[in-house]
């Protein structure tokens, strides 16, 4: 199919390129279909398309579309026709030049070379053509008005001759030969793009037809039936037949690439090719029948997660209500390790399912995609099903079930345990800082720095423009009067380029703007810092940005300027980039130095966190421990 893809894209642009000749040198490339009459010759077009509905080429458009698969013929004023009767492909092989050259003595124009390439590419895998036999399936070449042609009609002898031109074949040649040069070229594009949409149709229902024919095709109706009914034991069944049948065909796979053969060793010797088809088949209705079987059974035996959702359910509700009256969470901490385990589980065989859902999908046509598309997309469906239904439910049991024993445990061990308390209070605070105080600052002074970034840019741009405009205040343009004398004048061609300048410098005042509203926003911010408890307790004071104008009133906070009121006036005048690189210069310390101040703060609370974390882990395994101890049945 790609090979075909590429051959009618070739098609395409030689016709395109070649101008006036266009039409007539894609006539050298002819598609047939048994028991439809070709014409072959420099004034044949499109094979068995061309003229189909009289005088117009409409027909012959939607003609191609309904095309078997078929093999490119190119002919020559001197050709010999072999062919292939009944359902297989028909085939004209010009005989003149084993290197694929045309006859001679062709016109030029229509000896394409490119052409016969095109067609050669876009041929299947040979298959041997039947002797050629005079009077049947081919007529000896005749001279007409239009150059030698053949009439060929799928090896059922009939008159090929001048007394034939009012056929609709020649009528829709002299159509397309009568056309004005736009529409020829035209008119041989459509038919390029329509028999390309002819060919995906046709490859498609190819696929379509093996996959009906399979007995993967006939399993997939059992499956949806039985997920109607609710029957796990018939969705197991198909399970393990598509499995069992697909690991045998996977092995003889295997075993033909190894030994470099073209077919597997099976009762219908099908190609490497067909096998791994058949193998893909296998695996979705294998995937299918798995899905819709864990979605219709509580079997633990039976299912993918084991443990059905609603089960987990009721255990982890039953547990947690004893953990709370007791304080004792060992028993629940070994059933969220083990949901967490099963769950695990569930995520590896989605993604093995996942791929043979993928490649069914990609041995399932394109386009035009039929029964094998629905089955894909019921594939995906079911998948979706069993990510969002099961593991989705039982992710989100897990989560909030593990927040709530972890928060019961690390109350209780700050009740318990002096350390514990020094530490969760210390993480508690440097996070409480950090959300109200130092994430905000950071986050306005890294909105000032990146206005100026963009204010720079618009103005280097306006710039620029504004060079152009001055190199095009006085062109030089050529004019003819009405007496046809030619004059030369000065045009003032500069207002596309300072219309763009202006553009651009509005751009950068919106963006300084901003910036001075980030600014604005910054101050106060600033001035929380300093005031910020949590950041004085760390001494962390010394790294925030400090400036001439810092007074202290008193112990009663801090009142600062910190470069403020300079950058407040700059931003308010930033007329070029120079203006505002200056800025973004002087802005620099104070993002630095807010940046040096939130990774020293994330850093001490992430390390408070760790160190909770830590001790809850702990305590949580001393408990389960405890658990598994009081499972096991006194020694003797």
């Amino acid at each position: 199919m790609r090979k075909a893809l590429a051959a009618s894209l070739s098609l395409l642009v030689v016709a395109s390129a070649l101008g006036p000749a266009a039409p007539r040198a894609f006539a050298q490339s002819v598609t047939a279909t048994a028991g439809a009459p070709v014409v072959v010759g420099p004034s044949a077009i499109a094979g068995a398309a061309a003229g189909q509905s009289g005088t117009s080429p409409l027909g012959a458009l939607s003609l191609a579309s309904s095309l078997v698969p078929i093999r490119t013929l190119t002919a020559a004023p001197v050709v010999r026709a072999r062919a292939t009767a009944g359902e297989k492909p028909l085939t004209l092989t010009p005989l003149a030049n084993a290197g694929n050259e045309l006859a001679r003595g062709v016109d030029p124009s229509l000896s394409l070379n490119a052409l016969f390439q095109a067609s050669r590419l876009a041929a299947p895998a040979a298959e041997p053509d039947l002797p050629f036999q005079e009077g049947r399936g081919s007529e000896p070449l005749q001279k007409d008005g239009g150059g030698e042609y053949l009439r060929f009609d799928s090896g059922v002898p009939s008159p090929g001759g001048p007394e034939n031109r009012d056929n609709p074949f020649r009528r829709g040649v002299e159509w397309v030969k009568n056309l004005p040069q736009e529409a020829k070229v035209g008119a041989t594009i459509a038919i390029v793009v329509v028999s390309l949409l002819g060919g995906f149709y046709h490859h498609a229902a190819a696929l379509n037809q093996f996959w009906q024919k399979s007995k993967s095709a006939s399993e997939v109706a059992l499956i949806d039936e039985a997920r109607a009914k609710g029957d796990a034991p018939t969705l197991a069944t198909i399970a393990k037949t598509a499995h069992d049948r697909g690991d045998r065909m996977q092995t003889r796979i295997a075993d033909a690439e190894k030994n470099k053969a073209k077919r597997v060793e099976n009762g219908t010797h099908d190609t490497v090719k067909e096998g791994k088809r058949y193998l893909a088949f296998d695996r979705v209705v294998e995937t299918r029948a798995e899905l819709n079987g864990n979605a219709v059974t509580a079997d633990p035996g039976k299912r993918i997660g084991v443990t059905a959702p609603q089960r987990w359910r009721e255990t982890i509700a039953a547990n947690e209500a004893e953990a709370k009256q007791t304080g004792f969470e060992g028993r629940l901490a070994l059933i969220l390790r083990n949901m967490s385990g099963e769950i695990t589980a569930e995520e590896t065989r989605a993604g093995e399912l996942q791929q043979h859902v993928d490649r069914f999908g990609e041995v399932s046509p394109t386009l035009f995609g039929g029964a094998m598309k629905a089955q894909h997309e019921k594939g995906k469906a079911d998948l979706e099903e069993f990510r969002k239904n099961e593991i989705g439910v039982e992710r989100g049991m897990l989560t909030g079930a593990n927040a709530a024993m972890r928060g019961r445990v690390s109350d209780r061990l700050y009740a318990e345990r002096e350390d514990f308390k020094t530490h969760r209070d210390h993480g508690d605070r440097l996070s409480e800082s950090y959300d109200r105080n130092v994430a905000p600052a950071l986050a306005s002074a890294r909105e000032v720095d990146s206005e100026l970034g963009s204010m720079i840019s618009h103005r280097q741009s306006e710039a620029a423009m504004l060079a152009l405009a001055s190199l095009h205040t006085s062109d030089i343009e050529t004019y003819t009067d009405s007496d046809g004398k030619t004059h030369t004048r000065t045009v003032d061609n500069s207002g596309p380029y300072r219309l763009m300048a202006a553009t651009q410098a509005s751009a950068a005042q919106a963006a300084a703007q901003r910036a001075n509203a980030a600014l604005a926003r910054l101050r106060p911010q600033l001035s929380a810092l300093q005031n910020d408890a949590t950041i004085k307790s760390e001494s962390l004071t010394n790294l925030l940005p400090h400036g001439a104008g810092v007074e202290v009133h008193g112990g009663h906070g801090v009142v600062f300027d910190v470069f403020l009121p300079p950058l407040f006036s700059l931003f308010s005048g930033l007329s070029n980039a120079s203006s505002g690189e200056h800025a973004r210069t002087q802005f620099a310390p104070i993002l630095s130095s807010l940046d040096r101040v939130a990774s020293t703060v994330a850093q001490r609370r992430d390390g408070e966190r760790r160190w909770v974390d830590q001790r809850i882990d702990q305590d949580l395994s001393e408990q389960m421990a405890k658990a598994v101890a009081a499972l096991q049945p006194e020694k003797q």
